[in-house]
């Protein structure tokens, strides 16, 4: 196989995780410094890289783990519920200024809710989907995942 293993579906998405992340801490570092425009414009970029993580992670991934791992429809299940619990915290900061009182209490519970849910694809869906597809099988994916 010539194709570049980073290329693959866990390689994107973990690629995505650490970008969620890295603007997590973003966040937390001007959280005193940057003023409300500031702070809103960094939340959208936050948010517009989880939505497009949710979407291609619920149109590739999770069907895949859905027919192809061992009880992989109960974890594409709780993997969307995740996904809608994250989607309507989104949606919740979104009707909300940086300067109103629950703004920041639902930024701390959004970026649990993200970080609890990296931390149960990457332990848990990733090396089970590895243990069921090939290194081609991935690529096929990450590469989907990707041409959009």
């Amino acid at each position: 196989m010539n194709e570049n293993a980073q290329d693959d579906v866990i390689a994107v998405l973990t690629h995505d995780h650490r970008e969620v992340q890295a603007l997590f801490d973003e966040l937390d570092q001007t959280r005193e410094t940057a003023g409300p425009k500031q702070r809103k414009e960094l939340v959208d970029r936050t948010t517009i890289r989880i939505v497009r993580h949710s979407s291609v992670a619920e149109q590739f991934l999770y069907p895949t783990v859905r027919h192809s791992v061992d009880t992989g429809a109960e974890l594409a299940d709780r993997e969307n519920r995740e996904h809608a619990q994250i989607e309507q915290t989104l949606k919740e900061l979104a009707e909300m200024r940086p300067d109103d009182e629950p703004f920041e209490a639902t930024l701390r519970h959004l970026m649990e809710l993200v970080n609890l849910h990296i931390v149960h694809e990457e332990r848990t869906v990733f090396p089970r989907l590895q243990s069921v597809c090939t290194a081609d099988d991935l690529l096929a994916m990450g590469r989907m995942m990707t041409a959009g």
